[in-house]
């Protein structure tokens, strides 16, 4: 066949079969590569020649139109009898439970192989194809909080109440996102345009220690975990600072969210203009504009209240927090270890 539609019309192709099992859970599986091997077809020598390639698959064994993934990857002539061949790199995510027929096209042959019995260039070229081999590669999705929503799809990935997309941010720096159409989601890979020009968000680690905010229980590092600072009223009465409510496909608490579903990234965390979380020592405007990490933010990232010495001056306000008699700024403060688990 000289083209991939001759090669359709004169069922010019291998086909294979298989089906996956239920064993997928928070795992992306791909195949990744087809590899074969070409067998000379004559009494030795080289039989080979050049040829193309096309790969098609199919869920319903043909009987209607296969997805096509790849077409005229080109594969040279080998002087050789047999020769096991690296094929085209695919990226086709599986699915469990599902069967998966394919095809890989044979045309464009260039008729230059050589005959084994005498040695003379042969016109036909005949390629063989034998030991198929499918390579299948898997990746975990991490869940950091347990919920059997992985991060990649969780809008609450420590399922503290406060939505991964507060916690990214800086409360004063705090960008929302914009109501992209899909064309503009297209043009974009997927990412909303807000955080485009920034190539998503950084991730915010307000007490420097070694997980960002959408993973640390407690932000600020005061001892209260932030499902309490949050003012959201999540339900944790096995006191993990984790909800105990049910979470929907989404990862957000069931009882904190408008829709199940990816509509509001922000949850009940954000209006749109304002916060709407706690801050007991009103210090803090609505839209956090004039926020001040750990020194005047909503409660889940300020240390107020706390008085290490307990001589009635809050540490944020306290010039010798262990009443040693030595200022702080003379003790030193170095910031702890700092980063990410994803």
């Amino acid at each position: 066949s000289a083209t991939l539609a001759d090669a359709r019309e004169n069922d010019h192709y291998i086909e294979m079969s298989f089906t996956t099992l239920e064993a997928f859970e928070q795992d992306i599986v791909k195949l990744t590569q087809i590899n074969h091997g070409t067998q000379s077809t004559g009494g030795g020598g080289d039989n080979f020649t050049d040829f193309d390639i096309a790969v098609e698959v199919s869920l319903d064994g043909f009987a209607s139109n296969g997805e096509l993934l790849l077409e005229d990857f080109h594969i040279d002539r080998d002087d050789s009898s047999y020769h096991f061949r690296g094929g085209p790199e695919l990226d086709y995510e599986l699915a469990e439970n599902t069967t998966y027929t394919f095809r890989v096209y044979l045309y464009n042959d260039t008729g230059q192989g050589v005959n084994g019995s005498n040695g003379q260039v042969d016109q036909i070229g005949r390629v063989t194809f034998d030991d198929t081999l499918f390579r299948i590669t898997s990746t975990s999705l991490v869940d950091s909080d347990g919920d059997g929503v992985a991060n990649a799809l969780d809008l609450d990935s420590d399922n503290d109440g406060i939505a991964d997309n507060i916690e990214a941010q800086t409360t004063a720096d705090y960008i929302a996102p914009v109501a992209d159409d899909a064309a503009t989601y297209l043009a974009n890979n997927g990412l909303n345009s807000a955080y485009v020009e920034t190539n998503g968000l950084a991730q915010v680690n307000t007490d420097g220690d070694e997980f960002s905010d959408r993973l640390d229980l407690d932000s600020d590092n005061d001892g209260v975990p932030d499902i309490a600072e949050s003012g959201l009223g999540n339900n944790d009465t096995d006191n993990d600072g984790r909800t105990d409510a049910p979470v929907g496909d989404n990862g957000l608490d069931n009882t904190h969210e408008t829709a199940d579903d990816y509509s509001d990234v922000s949850g009940l965390s954000h209006d749109g203009s304002t916060f709407q979380l706690a801050d007991t020592d009103d210090d803090t405007a609505a839209d956090g504009s004039d926020a001040v990490p750990t020194t005047a933010d909503f409660d889940y990232r300020d240390n107020f209240g706390v008085d290490t010495d307990s001589d009635g001056v809050e540490d944020v306000n306290d010039i010798d927090d262990d009443n040693d008699g030595i200022l702080d700024v003379d003790e030193g403060v170095v910031a702890g270890p700092s980063g990410e688990f994803t």
